[in-house]
């Protein structure tokens, strides 16, 4: 059966032989619904094939259809007969803005400034699209002044499509300052590799805090 897709209709063209590959002359074909409910008949002409021009708007999701010379499911298994020739057609969704259609990692950060001396929570965010089941990796680095201050890593074994946030805490100490870097990837069940990175700048911090003179007693009198 072979088939070509045009806005709302399906074109079809069967080709009916006998056993010895001969063209099966005049011979009505029916196209069936997948619970064999007719839908069309047509004959074949003289080189066996047989044309049908099906409108695809009458069916919803995924549906099948079948060519036959008969117009109901006959038991053939001990007898010569003419196979069924069936054909899977699915709708294709229209993707819309809010929709995915490809892998995803994010940094998920207010834009401020870290505070120092606070404890700060760091936030990504993953969406994994088309890739089957299998083991999902996310390695994280933070650097600063071209050193690694933390890493971690996060495993998860995912299906066809899996969303989640990972959250780890960062104590901002002055040996951070002036910014921090996140660099984060993630290796996919397919072995391919998406990353991301977001560069923090922090709050003023000074090593040896500065407290005011304590005044004794007569002193600026």
């Amino acid at each position: 059966m072979e088939e070509t897709l045009l806005t709302h209709f399906l074109l079809t063209q069967v080709k009916v032989q006998h056993h010895n590959d001969t063209a099966a002359v005049d011979t009505e074909v029916h196209l069936l619904k997948e619970s064999f409910d007719l839908l069309q008949t047509l004959k074949t002409d003289d080189n066996g094939l047989a044309s049908f021009k099906l409108n695809t708007s009458l069916f919803q999701g995924s549906f099948t259809v079948k060519a036959s010379v008969y117009k109901m499911y006959t038991h053939t298994l001990m007898r010569p007969h003419f196979a069924l020739a069936s054909l899977h057609l699915t709708e294709i969704q229209q993707t819309s803005l809010h929709t995915r259609t490809s892998s995803s990692l994010e940094v998920q950060a207010e834009d401020r400034p870290l505070v120092c001396g606070a404890q700060e929570t760091l936030n990504l965010s993953y969406s994994i699209v088309g890739e089957g089941q299998g083991q999902l990796h996310i390695i994280y680095l933070l650097l600063s002044r071209g050193n690694i201050v933390k890493y971690g890593q996060y495993s998860n074994y995912m299906d066809t499509m899996t969303r989640g946030d990972i959250s780890f805490f960062m104590e901002i100490t002055p040996d951070l300052a002036p910014a921090v870097t996140l660099v984060a990837y993630a290796v996919l069940p397919s072995a391919s590799v998406i990353a991301t990175s977001k560069e923090y700048i922090t709050t003023k911090c000074f090593s040896n805090e500065v407290f005011p003179k304590e005044q004794r007693g007569g002193e600026g009198v």
